[in-house]
């Protein structure tokens, strides 16, 4: 691995630069098994004829994960910030819950990552992973993106379970969420603060 911050954050940025919202449809969809319905439309050799398309996210994703098996903690906290701010520049309130998803699929992934016995910065990793949420909280917030903001309360309270149950602190997590729900009720959005507040109450009880 060539420890060029410089040269590492270009790569990730050209990884991530044809990745659009919504997803353009295919012509010819990659069967995924784990998605099929009628069992009976299900065609074993046309399945296998198919590829899938070129995903930028899942290239950036790996170019992050391979940060964390070889190099410094500088270069993983680079990619998160890249995959964060390409969030953030995407996200609209047309592809909210696709976009959303993706990407917290992708920074929950690596937050999985990081609590691998092998991987010596789980603290680094965690302190900066919740600084960060903080900020995109505030985003979210700013922008109504209220349906991006369920996902992301959901996909934060199961990484702030898991980094309990490695004794990792969650103040920070807490901060945001109870900043979500005041904002929230403040705002009108009472089904969207009683989320916020239920997630923060069940993470304090754990």
């Amino acid at each position: 691995m060539y420890y060029d911050t410089a040269v590492f954050v270009q790569n990730i940025r050209q990884a991530l630069s044809p990745l659009v919202f919504p997803s353009p449809a295919q012509a010819d969809p990659y069967m995924d098994l784990a998605k099929v319905k009628v069992i009976e439309e299900f065609d074993p050799q046309e399945a296998c004829r198919q590829a899938p398309s070129s995903d930028p996210l899942v290239q950036a994703l790996g170019l992050v994960l391979e940060t964390m098996e070889k190099g410094p903690f500088n270069m993983t906290r680079l990619g998160m910030n890249e995959l964060f701010k390409k969030y953030l520049f995407l996200i609209t309130e047309e592809n909210e819950e696709e976009c959303t998803q993706r990407f917290f699929d992708c920074f929950y992934q690596l937050f999985l990552s990081s609590l691998l016995e092998s991987y010596p910065f789980t603290g680094l990793f965690w302190e900066y992973l919740c600084l960060t949420l903080a900020t995109v909280s505030e985003y979210l917030i700013e922008k109504r993106l209220i349906t991006a903001g369920q996902i992301f309360l959901k996909t934060v309270f199961v990484m702030g379970r898991c980094a309990t149950q490695n004794c990792l602190p969650t103040c920070t997590i807490q901060h945001l969420m109870h900043n979500m729900e005041i904002w929230a009720r403040e705002e009108g959005y009472l089904e969207f603060a009683d989320c916020a507040k239920n997630h923060r109450f069940n993470l304090e009880c754990l």
